[in-house]
């Protein structure tokens, strides 16, 4: 029997992730394994350590309504490799990360390689005091799975 060490539960949740290393420009493109409101999982084709730093950017698509058209909502954030899962995967090495603060961006579109790159070299102030279910106010039950 495994002993569950997780504060929050996850949900399993296959949405598109980006990730730039902390101090690289080098773009990470995967999707989550798993969330949580404190952290993800996913695969990177690179190894990366416990305690690397990524500012990632997580692409949620709202369920699309007859009367408007969705556009996705998108969540900027600081995260921290805190386990890898090295094994025999096709996807890669495993990475748990634990997310640091995160903001929603409007929603919008965002479509290019180099609009994201953009957005996470953008440097801005994550309030680390802040409770992060306080920080997200968009209901994830509206979001298709």
């Amino acid at each position: 029997m495994t002993t569950e060490h997780r504060s929050r539960p996850r949900t399993n949740l296959h949405v598109p992730l980006y990730l730039l290393p902390v101090g690289s420009s080098e773009l990470i493109q995967t999707e989550t394994e798993n969330v949580s409101m404190s952290g993800f999982f996913c695969y990177s084709s690179r190894l990366h350590a416990p305690g690397e730093r990524f500012r990632f950017l997580l692409r949620l698509s709202p369920s699309a309504s007859d009367a408007q058209p969705a556009r996705p909502v998108y969540l900027d954030g600081l995260a921290e490799v805190v386990h890898v899962r090295i094994g025999h995967s096709a996807q890669g090495f495993g990475l748990g990360c634990r997310v640091e603060g995160y903001r929603v961006l409007p929603q919008s579109e965002i479509s290019d390689r180099a609009e994201i790159i953009g957005i996470l070299s953008d440097h801005y102030h994550l309030d680390r005091t802040a409770k992060r279910e306080s920080t997200f106010p968009v209901n994830i039950s509206a979001f298709s799975i």
